[in-house]
């Protein structure tokens, strides 16, 4: 029976983060996720369906995506589709570079990286290299793939509105939810944004400026910018003992020339002595 696509709210995905005793299955945390292998066994092949992945029957998803800087965000996605069903193995399709920069653009890692960085992620079983853009019943069968996981946004490509749209008509399709405020994009954006301060904090780590790709305006214009901050620097610091100086010395006056400071004690207690020499105290009268 065909059931219509499956939504997962996605609540914190750090909703609980609390100690867990350690069960026989976590076993497989100390390693990471395997790579994918198509079943050619010449079998058409029958996905589990709703019902009986409700049961616990164990239920292949598949999650696929660009999963450049991998971040918390990717990590919610894919523990949306571990936890979908309560028997879950998640295999995740990662393009590869060539169809990577043909559909979308430059990537900041490598597809090795990509994949090795997916693969240490707690909820990720299997990984599956070189992905498809397009998914269809083929690629399912031959992955042995009963669901796939994304979010709902109908992403387009030549010749397409929707590269899900087949999998959604299958009934195949589990509907993810992003998480708000992450993505790969903003995390370019933040460093982007204050490309001027990781150049310096690159080259203050000892990178040249060949290796971060700087021209020589570029050079000459992060050299005079440090030379700034460090002429800021110097002058704060002048400014900031100059600061103290000046507390010492006023402090030091008072303690000099106070109501309570030694002058002002030395100056009362000569006082008393003159007063007594120029006023000596009368005698007391004798009685008769």
């Amino acid at each position: 029976m065909k059931r219509s696509s499956i939504h997962l709210d996605s609540d914190d995905i750090f909703e609980d983060c609390s100690p867990r005793p350690i069960q026989a299955k976590q076993a497989k945390l100390l390693q990471p996720a395997i790579f994918s292998v198509p079943v050619i066994d010449g079998e058409k092949y029958q996905p589990v369906t709703y019902e009986q992945a409700m049961t616990g029957v164990k239920t292949r998803v598949y999650a696929d995506g660009i999963f450049d800087l991998f971040h918390f965000g990717h990590a919610g996605a894919l523990k949306q589709a571990k936890n979908v069903f309560p028997n879950v193995e998640v295999i995740v399709g990662i393009c590869n570079d060539e169809l990577t920069n043909k559909m979308k653009g430059k990537t900041v890692m490598t597809e090795e990286e990509r994949y090795s960085s997916v693969s240490h992620c707690r909820y990720v079983d299997e990984i599956l290299r070189d992905a498809p853009w397009i998914l269809d019943s083929d690629f399912l069968d031959s992955y042995r793939i009963d669901f796939v996981a994304h979010d709902s946004t109908a992403y387009g490509a030549p010749g397409t509105e929707d590269i899900y749209k087949d999998i959604k008509a299958m009934g195949r399709f589990i509907s993810t939810t992003r998480t708000k405020n992450i993505s790969t994009s903003d995390l370019i954006s933040r460093i982007v944004i204050d490309y001027d301060v990781y150049i310096r904090r690159n080259m203050n780590r000892g990178y040249t400026a060949r290796q971060l790709n700087l021209g020589f305006v570029k050079r000459q214009e992060v050299k005079i910018k440090n030379k700034i901050r460090r002429l800021k620097k110097r002058s704060v610091d002048f400014i900031h003992k100059c600061e103290n100086r000046s507390a010492n010395l006023l402090l030091g006056f008072l303690a000099m020339f106070g109501r309570d400071g030694r002058m002002s004690v030395l100056l009362n207690n000569q006082k008393r002595r003159l007063s007594d020499t120029l006023y000596p105290p009368l005698p007391p009268p004798q009685q008769d």
